[in-house]
């Protein structure tokens, strides 16, 4: 929302609210991928329930959906940030402020190369800790 407010440009608004509605469909699948992780829901942190759970693609598809929407994000404002008259510090310290928001892909890239079961295994030695 902030986006809509400080990019000025016609071109930019459209995209941010183009954003806006990709990161709003990314955020919708991952509800509904929390909510049938298994069926029934109960089956994914107690082993005695039969069930069908997602498998490692699912979760990691969600993991690239997440990737890539905060990826756009980031990119979004940097064609702006380029036509600003600022000296060369100034607009590496814009850029360098916009990617904080990137960086919680750094902690998060492991989870893309989890095994199938691993992330059960995660949730009951966590759990039990």
């Amino acid at each position: 929302m902030l986006y809509r407010r400080i990019l000025a440009y016609p071109w930019a608004r459209a995209l941010t609210n183009v954003l806006l509605v990709v990161t709003a469909i990314s955020g919708a699948w991952t509800i509904a991928s929390v909510l049938t992780a298994c069926i029934p829901l109960n089956a994914y942190w107690d082993w005695t329930v039969k069930g069908v759970c997602h498998e490692a693609k699912w979760w990691a598809s969600s993991t690239v959906s997440h990737i890539v929407t905060d990826l756009l994000i980031y990119l979004l404002p940097t064609p702006v940030i380029r036509t600003l008259q600022l000296r060369r510090p100034l607009k590496s310290l814009l850029y360098s402020l916009f990617a904080f928001g990137f960086l919680w892909v750094l902690p998060c890239s492991p989870q893309g190369r989890l095994r199938p079961g691993s992330i059960r295994r995660l949730t009951v030695t966590q759990g039990s800790a």
